[in-house]
């Protein structure tokens, strides 16, 4: 279970901290949020988790709102914002290569084991954080 909660700490460490820096456009489109999610999601899953190899679950429950303050209580929380059906449908599909279920939940209650504390029977809840774009910009050189 420590493997799981690493996992998911992990993942939400990484959304959570993602910006998209020196873009001309300062609007994110649906396009670019399923993008970056189902990077994300995939990275974590396939590589950068606490057993070097893909995680062996059958359900990544995800959660339908996002919430910046669940995996960095440090960071500057935007308000949580609803997932939208384009941009799930678009996770789903762009995960569909994993062997696992993608579920989207409204709340970890409808999934967590309540015999077990804060555990998913053969699954992993994803929280995802909001993407925020920051545009840096060089100091002129004097």
């Amino acid at each position: 279970m420590k493997r799981t909660k690493y996992f998911l700490n992990t993942l939400l460490v990484i959304i959570i901290l993602l910006s998209l820096t020196g873009c001309g456009n300062t609007s994110i489109t649906n396009n670019d949020s399923i993008e970056i999610y189902q990077l994300l999601i995939h990275y974590v899953y396939l590589e950068d988790n606490s057993f070097g190899k893909p995680v062996d679950i059958k359900y990544l429950y995800i959660l339908k709102d996002t919430d910046d303050i669940v995996g960095d209580s440090q960071t500057t929380e935007q308000p949580s914002q609803r997932i939208t059906d384009e941009v799930m449908d678009g996770i789903s599909t762009k995960l569909s290569d994993l062997p696992l279920e993608i579920i989207w939940v409204n709340s970890r209650n409808e999934v967590l084991n309540p015999s077990v504390s804060l555990t998913v029977k053969d699954g992993a809840i994803v929280t995802l954080g909001n993407i925020s774009m920051k545009i840096t910009q060089k100091p002129m050189s004097q």
